[in-house]
């Protein structure tokens, strides 16, 4: 964890480099991990819905008109 710590370039003294603060701020970074990845989720479901929806609306207009000449 202290590798960790390091590598996000955390400029702590070593007084305030304690497990504490390489714990919190590895959990910290695990969170705003999490939160990047929940708003990429969202966004990729947000395309799904609107395509899907185009679709059903391509499909409804496909099925009116193909109905409407036929009889």
């Amino acid at each position: 964890m202290t590798t960790y710590a390091c590598d996000k370039e955390f400029e702590l003294d070593v007084v305030e480099l304690s497990d504490e603060n390489i714990i919190e701020g590895y959990i910290t970074a695990l969170l705003k991990m999490a939160d990047k990845n929940y708003k990429l989720l969202e966004n990729e479901l947000l395309k799904r819905r609107l395509f899907l929806v185009a679709l059903e609306r391509y499909d409804r207009k496909k099925t009116f008109f193909h109905s409407g000449f036929s009889d």
